[in-house]
């Protein structure tokens, strides 16, 4: 007798607690009375980023053995050696190059869970661009481009597609691919 009372206060006691977390539910959402405006905007609508005019985004292109192709926003061929660092499971390889009217051009490359020469698919590609003004900027993160790396620590790039960062001027599209060598 004693199991089936205990039971029937443990059924009772979860019925109870079920109607209070409905009733909470029902009757509020996120915490806020039903008909409160939770965020109301400013009475000055606020100004987004003017988008920024590249003009002829072609960057120098360099001396060396890689050859990395650019396209669409900004264009040309990237010769120069690249910056690279392989630390832990984390590779990254970058390109800094001027572009005219005080501005440069930064390319990077991150590949997670690196681990020597190989196939890799998981990468962040970047681009931005620094100067005077606002900074632009693309990426292309988890998009699976694929990135050979040889032994001699040469990066074969395949086709990538770096889309305009949200909160940045950046427009247009970049597309690149080609061969990354580091120093």
């Amino acid at each position: 007798m004693r199991i089936g009372r205990l039971t029937a206060v443990a059924v009772v006691a979860v019925a109870g607690l079920a109607a209070v977390i409905t009733i909470t539910a029902v009757s509020s959402a996120n915490g806020a009375p039903r008909g409160q405006i939770l965020y109301r905007h400013s009475e000055r609508p606020s100004t987004p980023l003017p988008a920024v005019e590249l003009g002829d985004c072609a960057p120098a292109a360099g001396r060396g053995r890689s050859a990395l192709q650019l396209e669409g926003t900004c264009h040309g061929l990237l010769k120069g050696p690249f910056a690279c660092v392989a630390d832990g499971e984390l590779a990254a390889l970058s390109v800094r190059r001027p572009i005219g009217e005080g501005r440069t051009l930064y390319l990077t490359f991150l590949i997670p869970e690196f681990a020597g020469p190989g196939e890799y698919t998981q990468d962040e590609i970047t681009a931005q661009v620094v100067g005077p003004e606002h900074v632009p900027r693309w990426s292309s993160r988890g998009s699976y481009v694929d990135i050979v790396v040889t032994p001699n620590d040469v990066y074969e790039i395949g086709n990538a597609v770096l889309l305009p960062e949200a909160g940045t001027p950046a427009t247009g599209v970049i597309t690149l691919h080609g061969r990354a060598v580091c120093r």
